[in-house]
């Protein structure tokens, strides 16, 4: 139900002088015309503006020769950062020597496209599926003997080796790695952030080796973030520490070690030494579990980010997602994909992520699957997104003369600016030149975070010799040189990263023009008056000691106008800073500036810039939604209800509870706040969340017309980060009666209070703006590679026909002693220790590589040679029984699943010989056009193979529906095998047994089939056969057992689609003995399901004849 009387419309003009409360106008006060001043309204653009020192980090993952993608996938260009994943183990393979070539060869490539560098390499546990290592494998043999544990984590991992790493020999060498590490890679500018991965598994500070007890654990942690600082004490580099919860239950000693969300937050951060990387100036913090629908728990690792983004600390966080895009868009995690990164986003304040998918490889196949938008809008929120709310200057001065230029900077984005000696700069220019311009250093852009606007007052020093004319006024934000270097959000030259505002006129001679602010030496000594609008803008310098935050402190550095307060913050820099505050007093009165608790007297106030003018405020004290006089009011009831207890009396508490959706709560009547088309305005108000948000939530206002909706504001705070003071400004498009909406993004709950409306001089002009088109990646395309022969000498699996299978197992080999052909070969070869643990049971599969679905594809119902070189290097044998095994190739539709496969071809039993062998086989796809090539091995084995070639043969015959062998091959008679298994043999030159029936039937020409492991297939139809569903078909054939290891055989007719357990409608099972055979018959009755295959299986192996196969439709 709406609460708002609807008679409200009928109010008359006279209502906008009309007088409430304590005392302002109701209405939002109309803005006088600044005659004397240019005051411009920049439009605000959307799209990526690719800045340093936040943004995209797509793993390279340095796991294996050729595994690196290197532009394979396209240069992603919604990825401003490389994250190199690798482990000590891999770089440092024998002791003192060091394997940076990877390395340097991903860093060369990527930051010559423009993009930074994040290090995240293990030296404790780093466990892939390829990789087993993190620490060197030889710290734990001979003569070192580092301790170890193998600790389950997961169902998808099942065992990992963690170090023990307060063994002194361990950190003997860590240090000597870390130091070589630093010596390598400190003084390159491009690698910027650097994660401490020194505990745990992956390096995330989880599920690590045990200690004795709780200090040995506090101490040892403490060492290893020692190490990583000491060793990476620069500027500009960040380390990134993650703050994951342990999973770790029990020190050894029995003491409790779980830090699992459950415990104290204290315990959380100290028993993990979280808090020690905060007293490194460069150290901050990662969380690599975002968007889980609670992994990140509320009461711990969410509250540390957020108390460390409070803190004021100048330096960026990173987050990472817990899951893929997949599990995302089919709801496992109760959000969106987008929502997922609202998730990390809001929560986090991160200005780096780990882009979801993880791998520059699958950032590139979520772009191609119209996934885009994903990380669009990362690049819109992520980090900073520095923007002028508004600027203004004299329209005329004169040569020799002091001008200054006011500008409010703000930050749209959910993190922060961190960059040092970056400032912004006002230039005057001629065509492009500067001739006077000047860098304001009062003004901390790193202070500057989403709903914290600074107002900037830049001094220009205009040259006596300065011609007469007009000259453009622009603003950059410039580094250290002097250069601008920071893109904002609004129009503007994108590539000089320079910012025309407007012209100002140089002239003879000027007549003075009134100041729109009053500088103050004292800020505390000045009197304010009620009833009027304030903004100001002053310095304070901190002397709070980093060495003494502690998180989970509310006290900080307080503003107070009399008896209310205005804002709370801590700042832990002890630099001078600016803040910016608007306020209407209630009564007159003066500022105090002071600390609370350990923060007391740790603050000075300095000097400050005050403006003073009319505005509309609202306090909500006495207030009725449903009166005509209410300038806002509840779209429906319950949103917003009036909570006595509220922020500074009673206040407006507002309730989203519909998740995935935009919770529209509290609007304003267009009759009582008339925002004018083509208008500015600056929106202030108290606010504190009351609920914690859902998954992917945040606060937000909007403008709302008939047809049209603009969120022009978007942030998140935590209940127990108190009261904030929030400031917005925005544009009103050429549309009347538009509203402006107090929202929530899916569930959550806040109070606001206080609010204040100001409206832009009559004379402001409004610079509109476009938004940046998206640049989204393309990945290249080389199918022009397909059907030709694959020789691998690009060393690059993306690019390849064929590349690494399931789990980016196999690899592509330049070793000499292994290669076949030209420089590289591909390799089935694994890491000997992680085998028996991803792949040690006993009936082990391990499919090493697939054919590349981006440069190949295969047509359904049709028949391909395909040949290759190889060489066995060590035949497949399973590791816990020692029995053997074989490898094996074949077609696989991924729509179909296994169902769909093609039979089995296997080879390569024995281990080779001579330099290679010629493989050539015809193998035949089903019904579906997305089938691709799987290579494989049935148990751990070493295949080399080089030089493959498809090639196509024809489509498949149609089924006749009787098979006798006598004209017609394998596939031509529309059966499945391999020619190891599979062979059509000449009655005549049988030199078996053939005192049989069979022998009587079968005609010239037979097949035989020689096949062995646990349910081997004797006879798979292609699908120029496809049973139809719900029918009942008469099979027959005539059979002769050679010779068995099975007790029976069974027929059946299995569907493609979902072949597992009782898909098959029927199965009938033959009882077989050597030496026997004759002719069976029987019926199978089909399910529901369709395309059926006909086939016959072993039990084990068998040595059969099969001729006269016959399947009729009843």
């Amino acid at each position: 139900m709406q609460v708002k009387k609807l008679a409200a419309i009928l109010l008359t003009s006279a209502l906008f002088v009309s007088m409430v409360g304590c005392g302002k106008e109701k209405g939002i006060p109309e803005a006088a015309e600044l005659a004397d001043y240019e005051i411009v309204y920049p439009e605000k653009i959307s799209g990526a503006l690719h800045n340093p020192g936040m943004g995209w980090i797509a793993l390279e993952e340095q796991t294996g020769t050729g595994k690196m993608d290197l532009g394979a996938s396209g240069d992603i260009p919604e990825v401003d950062n490389i994250g190199i994943q690798t482990s000590w183990d891999m770089i440092e393979k024998s002791p003192g020597n060091y394997d940076w070539s990877l390395i340097d060869e991903t860093i060369e490539y990527w930051t010559a496209q423009g993009k930074h560098i994040n290090l995240r390499i293990c030296t404790d546990s780093l466990s892939l599926p390829e990789v087993y290592f993190g620490a060197p494998r030889w710290l734990y043999e001979e003569p070192y003997n580092v301790g170890y544990q193998e600790m389950a984590y997961s169902s998808a991992v099942n065992v990992s080796r963690v170090t023990d790493i307060t063994d002194p020999v361990y950190q003997e060498h860590f240090e000597r790695f870390m130091q070589a590490l630093s010596d390598k890679y400190i003084d390159n500018v491009y690698v910027d952030t650097i994660d401490v991965r020194g505990f745990g598994q992956w390096g995330e500070w989880h599920s690590g080796h045990s200690f004795a007890d709780m200090d040995e654990r506090m101490q040892t942690l403490d060492y290893i973030i020692d190490v990583y600082a000491e060793k990476f004490n620069a500027k500009g580099k960040t380390l990134f520490l993650s703050n994951s919860w342990d999973f770790r239950s029990y020190n050894e000693d029995g003491s409790s070690a779980a830090t699992n969300g459950l415990c104290a937050y204290e315990d959380y951060y100290n028993w993990s030494s979280l808090d020690h990387i905060m007293y490194y100036e460069n150290g901050s913090y990662r969380r690599d579990g975002g968007a889980g629908n609670g992994v990140v728990k509320y009461g711990t690792d969410e509250k540390l980010l957020a108390d460390f983004f409070r803190s004021g600390k100048k330096v960026p966080m990173c987050g990472e997602f817990y899951s893929d895009y997949a599990s995302l868009s089919n709801g496992t995690f109760g959000m969106t994909p987008v929502e997922g990164v609202d998730d990390i986003l809001f929560k986090m304040r991160s200005n780096y992520c780990t882009a979801m998918g993880w791998a520059n490889i699958e950032v590139a196949n979520i772009v191609a699957s119209s996934g885009a938008e994903v990380f669009n809008r990362g690049n819109e929120k992520m980090g900073y997104r520095l923007a002028t709310d508004f600027a203004r200057w004299k329209k005329f001065a004169s040569p020799g003369e002091e001008i200054t230029v006011t500008a409010q900077i703000s930050n749209s984005g959910t993190g922060r600016f961190c960059l040092e000696d970056h400032h912004l700069k006002i230039s005057l220019m001629n065509n492009g030149a500067e001739v006077a311009g000047a860098v304001n250093t009062e003004i901390d852009l790193r202070t500057v975070i989403n709903g914290e606007p600074q107002l900037s007052y830049t001094i220009i020093q205009l040259p006596a010799a300065l011609k007469e004319g007009k000259y453009d006024v622009v603003a950059s934000i410039v580094d250290q040189d002097g250069n601008p270097a920071i893109r904002l959000g609004q129009e503007g030259d994108y590539d000089r990263r320079i910012y025309n505002l407007g012209k100002i006129n140089v002239v003879g001679n000027t007549s003075a023009a009134k100041e729109t602010f009053e500088e103050v030496s004292d800020l505390t000594a000045y009197e304010f008056k009620a009833d009027s609008a304030y903004t100001v803008t002053f310095e304070y310098t901190p002397s709070f000691p980093l060495s003494d935050f502690r998180f989970g402190s509310n006290e900080g550095f307080v503003l107070k106008l009399g008896e209310k307060e205005l804002m709370r913050w801590q700042d832990v820099s002890s630099e001078t800073s600016y803040k910016t505050v608007t306020f209407i007093p209630q009564a007159n009165g003066k500022l105090s500036l002071y600390g609370t608790g350990e923060y007391e007297g740790k603050i000075k106030a300095g000097k400050a810039y005050i403006e003073c003018g009319k505005a509309y405020g609202e306090t909500f004290e006495n207030y009725d939604f449903a009166s005509y006089e209410s300038a806002f009011y509840p779209l429906f009831e319950g949103d917003a209800i009036m909570e006595e207890e509220g922020i500074n009396g009673c206040s407006p508490l507002l309730t989203g509870d519909e998740s995935h959706s935009y919770n529209d709560l509290l609007t304003s009547d267009p009759n009582v706040l008339r925002l004018k088309p083509n208008t500015a305005y600056t929106i202030s108000f108290d606010f504190s969340a009351t609920k914690p948000g859902g998954n992917g939530a945040y606060m937000y206002l909007a403008l709302n017309g008939a047809e049209s909706k603009d969120v022009f504001a978007e942030w998140y705070n935590r209940p127990d980060e108190g009261v904030l003071r929030k400031t917005y400004t925005f544009v009103v498009p050429n549309e009347e009666e538009m509203t402006l909406v107090f929202g929530m993004k899916n569930k959550g709950a806040y109070m606001i209070d206080n609010v204040q409306i100001t409206e832009a001089a009559s004379n402001a002009e409004i610079l509109e703006g476009e938004d940046l088109d998206a640049v989204n990646n393309t990945i290249p395309d080389f199918t022009n590679k397909a059907f030709k022969t694959e020789g691998f000498e690009s060393c690059n699996h993306n690019n390849s026909v064929m590349k690494y299978g399931f789990d980016r197992l196999g690899t592509l080999t330049t070793d000499k002693d292994d290669v076949i052909a030209g420089n590289v070969s591909f390799s089935s070869e694994m890491d000997p220790y992680a085998v028996p643990f991803y792949y040690g049971e006993v009936d082990c599969w391990i499919e090493f590589s697939y054919s590349n679905t981006r440069i190949i594809s295969f047509k359904p119902n049709t028949v391909y040679n395909i040949s290759f070189k190889y060489r066995v290097k060590e035949a497949p044998e399973s590791i816990k029984t020692g029995q053997m095994g074989y490898f094996y190739m074949m077609f696989r539709s991924s729509s179909l699943g296994y169902g769909g496969d093609s039979m089995q071809i296997t080879f390569g039993t024995e281990v080779t010989t001579e330099p290679y062998q010629v493989m050539s086989v015809q193998i035949a796809t089903g019904n579906a056009s997305d089938y691709y090539f799987v290579m494989g091995m049935y148990h751990p084995g070493v295949l080399i193979y080089d030089d493959i070639l498809f090639e196509e043969v024809g489509e498949l015959q149609p089924w006749t529906g009787y098979i006798d062998f006598e004209t017609a091959g394998l596939l031509e008679s529309n059966l499945e095998g391999s020619a190891l298994t599979h062979r059509i043999v000449e009655l005549a030159s049988y030199e078996g047994d053939t005192q049989n029936e069979f022998f009587e039937t079968c005609g010239n020409r037979f097949l035989s089939v020689d096949v062995s492991g646990s349910f081997p297939t004797i006879v798979k139809a292609t699908s120029a056969f496809t049973g139809k569903q719900n029918t009942k078909y008469k099979i027959s054939f005539d059979y002769y057992v050679v010779s068995t290891e099975s007790a029976f055989i069974q027929i059946l007719m299995r569907p493609d689609e979902g072949y597992q357990g009782d898909s098959y409608a029927e199965l009938f099972r033959l009882a077989v003995f050597s030496g026997t055979g004759g002719h069976y018959e029987s019926f199978l009755q089909t399910a529901d399901k369709s395309n059926y295959r006909f086939m016959i299986e072993a039990e084990k192996g068998i040595q059969i004849l099969i001729d006269n196969i016959v399947i009729e439709e009843v």
